[in-house]
């Protein structure tokens, strides 16, 4: 049985974290806004066109748990 990480090695986290906003059902522009970002920069994380900073992403598993 293989663990969650290996599951997602080779996905850009961008597409890992539009998959999870899909499945809760919030949007990016409040949810970017919630956690203190600009919508442009989870918009950007999204399409694949930026990475996660390590900040962004404590951000952001602190707001979706």
């Amino acid at each position: 049985m293989s663990s969650d990480i290996e599951k997602y090695y080779g996905i850009h986290p961008g597409r890992v974290l539009e998959r999870e906003l899909t499945k809760r059902q919030l949007k990016k522009g409040p949810f970017a806004i919630s956690i203190g970002e600009y919508p442009q920069v989870i918009n950007e994380v999204t399409k694949a066109r930026r990475g996660l900073s390590p900040l962004l992403s404590l951000k952001i598993d602190h707001a979706l748990g």
